[in-house]
């Protein structure tokens, strides 16, 4: 089971199972999906979501903070070695999660401050259950 699928387990069944407990009446129905819906539109009474919210008239509110986590290999590092400047990044085959909030300007902590670095993704995904078979292409940026 990987991070995500954890996550995703971790919501739907321990979070959730105190309030069942607590509402024996209420009959829920999880949606799982990494897909910002418009809960108006779809009919949604709640989402939590892993995303920087935009202004709106819903009530939000802040459960958590995350981090990004940036993965490679080991077959990749093999291949095309680790670079330590952060700039090196544009150089490198990467999978882009595209519901990323800093799309595919990525930054990063050098020892100097902040860096922005535009990449450009080998692949895109809508999913963090995306597992990219192929190790030559395997470095990207995920929420941790």
């Amino acid at each position: 089971m990987d991070q995500f699928q954890e996550m995703r387990a971790f919501f739907a069944v321990v979070d959730t199972a105190a309030f069942m407990a607590l509402h024996p009446k209420v009959v829920l129905d999880v949606t799982l999906s990494d897909r910002l819906v418009d809960l108006v539109d779809e009919g949604y009474d709640l989402a939590v979501r892993i995303a920087r919210l935009q202004a709106s008239l819903l009530v939000s509110r802040q459960l958590a903070t995350t981090r990004m986590i940036l993965c490679a290999s080991p077959t990749y590092l093999r291949r095309h070695g680790v670079h330590e400047p952060p700039s090196d990044m544009a150089q490198h085959a990467v999978i882009s999660y595209t519901l990323m909030a800093m799309g595919e300007l990525w930054e990063f902590e050098g020892p100097e401050g902040p860096v922005s670095v535009k990449v450009r993704p080998r692949m895109r995904t809508n999913s963090g259950d995306t597992d990219f078979p192929v190790d030559a292409f395997r470095m990207r940026a995920w929420p941790a």
